[in-house]
């Protein structure tokens, strides 16, 4: 008798193990987890990588996705860091398109980072608040936002209010 509930749980087992295998890879390919470890603060503190990579081509979050319009070297403007991306992308939701404009910046130190943005939210009227492991500020109605995550900082500027904060919340850095 126990020999044959022995048998029963390892084979429960084994169907479980095999259920988790075939259906997580399923569940994350088709980005029902969204951006699963997407902001791993260690991955930013320092950022080692090339800012291009993490400026794809479509970004997405939620019911809002962003569409790239292109990036261009922007490090003569953020003097002190190690590589600056200048982007354009475009918000399409419920048939509206909005431009959103911005900078990825990367600096050697996630110090080096905030004081760089508590310097802009200053300049903005601007106030710094806590964003888990990096700084946030929001000025001008929600029409300018900027954060940083580790050594990256990225700045966003819309026309309108809600595209710059859905930026914040759907990129991956």
């Amino acid at each position: 008798m126990k020999k044959q509930n022995s048998i029963k749980k390892g084979g429960a087992m084994k169907s479980l193990i095999l259920v988790a295998l075939i259906i997580l890879p399923l569940i994350l390919g088709c980005g029902i987890i969204k951006n699963i470890g997407s902001r791993n603060f260690t991955d930013f503190d320092p950022y080692k990588g090339d800012l291009t990579d993490l400026l794809k081509p479509e970004i997405s979050g939620g019911m809002v996705k962003f569409k790239s319009k292109g990036s261009r070297d922007v490090a003569a403007d953020y003097p002190g860091s190690t590589e600056a991306k200048g982007f354009t992308y475009m918000q399409e939701g419920a048939g509206v398109e909005v431009q959103v404009d911005g900078a990825l910046v990367n600096y050697p130190t996630a110090t080096a980072a905030t004081e760089k943005l508590a310097d802009l939210a200053a300049k903005n009227e601007g106030t710094l608040t806590d964003k888990g492991k990096g700084e946030k500020f929001t000025a001008k109605n929600g029409k300018i936002v900027g954060w940083t995550n580790g050594s990256i900082m990225c700045v966003v500027v819309s026309d309108f209010a809600k595209p710059a904060g859905n930026f914040e919340e759907a990129a991956p850095f």
